[in-house]
């Protein structure tokens, strides 16, 4: 993965080699033909990084050139500090009055020697990069589109395996089968996005739903799409029209011919169609080609597709319920996997391999692909000595690892733009498990120059949209995001939560929000006046949050009811005489708990602002 961090490390070189503090100080002290040698070898470079990473995943002497390329390229960095230092210097010192700077240069070591260094070191690093250049033209590199690369072709099946156990994953079906049965009043498709990270299970998820009785007596109509890279309409629409009749069409490739057979195939029968594996992140593609074949004009009452994906950008495009994120296995349920595969050919479960075994299912982390793969692996293993030595390696240490685990879970990897790469392996020197704060998190981006300003984004707003992406795309575990789609949010009894989701003010389209028992919660986010939509605002039993956001209230233009209790400082608030008191006076019904003498009791704020009355 270090070779693969190497392209936003030569383009931050080359950004510091034409930037024009060092441009002043090279000409100034006569080396500018050095520097500017050596960006236009590093641009070369540049242009040829994408080929060099596709190359350095088989071949070991492109993996070694990029290694010590990255080695020269932070020494070069390093020089035109250097530069850079001198230029800022002089900038600093042309403020200063006279007598300073006579000061400073009683006071300062010899200039002359500082000068003859840096630009000996930059003569120094630019002979290595020139040897490596040179080198670099026996691998036959070619300029490639610096685009992601795509994720290799998958096909999945509704097929379940019924002799299969499956483990940790039966409430989730139960809670995904109850939801999609809720469903049947509703008029308009709904879609369900299945969140996750690679291998932890969603397709399988997905089958145990497919397969489901209740679901299978529930729909007159059942459909099953892997869809992987190709989200185009005209391939995705007659997979569905064959899907629905069981037979080949074959109509031309005419959307309005498709779209007339497909409403012709599907009629108003409620049908569930799961999309696996879905990838686009083009809101275009969604909203203007597929959602009005899919989602407007066919289905009966309580139709539902149901997406699988990684990525939560995916879901908050697609998705009109709240996403079921699939978590990793439990300890318990892990070991019950692992132990199942393990021990199925003919090793025995003897306390000394079931010591060593806990340790390598441990390691897996819950995710079921690992914990399947390194079960597999150990079944074949008879000598205690063979447990003990994978129990001290790593997972990708293993050849299992490398041939099935890892490129599953590279993919995810592989569709992240270099910037991000860097941010996101910038993350591995925290230890495990660490609670990393998102702002202090961006700072340290910021400080080792890993963001760079795109269009009017500043640092900070690039950080933010990196941090979202790499959340999105379930890089971090445990950030809460909810999809823009969202109308409703019930969040009900969440000891444990500190912070609602930063994005919550993104949602233009939520209409009730409900926040109680949350006891852990501080403070209600900034950027909530965004809710241009909300009705309805509950606030119970969350002691910790005092006030509304900076002017709140007035920005909320559709709030009819608002309703707060076992919240004593945001009811004095609210209370008359309190801050906000005037403010609710233009919200038609208010419900609000006031504390008096010691104990609660109602307090109700009439819409005219009149009297109180208590109860």
């Amino acid at each position: 993965m270090a070779e693969s961090l190497l392209l936003p490390v030569v383009r931050g070189v080359v950004g510091k080699a034409a930037d024009a503090l060092v441009q002043s100080i090279t000409r100034m002290w006569g080396v500018d033909k050095d520097r500017l040698k050596l960006e236009r070898h590093l641009v070369y470079v540049q242009s040829l990084l994408a080929d060099a990473e596709a190359k350095s995943e088989t071949n070991h002497a492109v993996r070694t050139w990029m290694k010590e390329l990255k080695a020269a390229a932070y020494q070069a960095d390093d020089v035109l500090d250097d530069f850079q230092y001198e230029a800022l210097r002089r900038e600093a010192l042309s403020g200063q009055s006279m007598a300073s700077k006579i000061l400073s240069n009683f006071t300062s070591k010899n200039r002359l020697v500082f000068r003859h260094k840096a630009s000996r070191d930059l003569k120094n690093v630019l002979e290595k990069i020139d040897e490596l250049v040179t080198e670099m033209t026996k691998f036959g590199l070619v300029a490639l589109p610096e685009a992601p690369p795509q994720a290799l072709p998958r096909q999945t099946h509704s097929a379940l395996d019924e002799s299969m156990e499956i483990f940790g994953r039966e409430g989730d079906k139960d809670g995904v089968v109850e939801l999609l049965l809720d469903q049947q009043d509703q008029q308009d498709v709904q879609v369900l996005p299945i969140l996750g990270m690679g291998g932890v299970g969603k397709t399988t998820l997905a089958k145990m739903v497919y397969n489901n009785d209740k679901i299978q007596k529930h729909f007159e109509l059942r459909m099953w799409h892997c869809v992987s890279e190709n989200f185009e309409a005209i391939p995705l629409v007659r997979s569905v029209i064959e899907l629905a009749t069981n037979s080949t069409c074959g109509l031309p490739d005419t959307i309005e011919l498709l779209r007339g057979k497909l409403q012709e195939a599907i009629g108003r029968k409620r049908f569930l169609l799961i999309l696996d594996d879905v990838w686009n992140e083009d809101q275009n593609k969604w909203e203007d080609d597929l959602r009005p074949l899919l989602c407007s004009s066919i289905g009966g009452s309580g139709s539902t597709i149901v997406v699988t994906s990684r990525s939560r950008q995916v879901a908050s495009i697609m998705g009109t319920l709240p996403p079921h994120e699939l978590v990793c296995l439990s300890e318990d349920d892990s070991w019950e996997l692992f132990s199942k595969k393990a021990f199925s050919k003919g090793v025995q479960e003897q306390a000394k391999f079931v010591k060593i075994g806990r340790c390598i299912s441990n390691k897996c982390k819950g995710l079921p692909l690992a914990l399947k793969t390194m079960g597999g692996l150990m079944s074949s293993k008879q000598q205690i000595e063979e447990w003990e030595a994978i129990a001290d390696c790593n997972i990708s240490d293993t050849n299992r690892g490398k041939d099935e685990v890892l490129p599953i879970l590279k993919l995810s990897y592989k569709h992240l733009s270099p910037e991000m790469k860097q941010c996101f392996a910038f993350c591995s020197l925290f230890p495990k498990d660490y609670e990393m704060e998102k702002d202090m998190l961006i700072q340290l981006w910021m400080a080792n120059g890993y963001l760079h300003e795109e269009g009017t984004m500043d640092l900070t707003q690039k950080g933010e949209y990196i941090f979202n992406e790499l959340a999105w795309r379930s890089f971090f575990q445990d950030v809460i995001l909810f999809p823009a789609s969202l109308e409703e949010i019930w969040i009900d009894n969440n000891r444990s939560l500190v912070a609602l989701p930063s994005n919550l003010g993104d949602l233009t389209k939520l209409r009730r929000l409900s926040v109680r028992w949350c006891v852990a919660l501080k403070a209600l986010p900034d950027g909530m006046d965004g809710l241009t939509s909300l009705e309805l605002l509950t606030i119970g039993d969350c002691p910790g949050i005092e006030k509304f956001p900076q002017g709140l209230l007035h920005r909320l233009p559709a709030l009819e009811y608002l309703s707060i209790y076992g919240c004593p400082d945001l009811q004095r608030r609210c209370r008359e005489g309190g801050e906000y008191f005037d403010l609710t006076a233009s919200i038609r019904d208010k419900y609000i708990e006031a504390i008096h003498k010691g104990h609660v009791r109602k307090w109700f704020l009439p819409s005219c602002g009149g009297g109180s009355q208590g109860n």
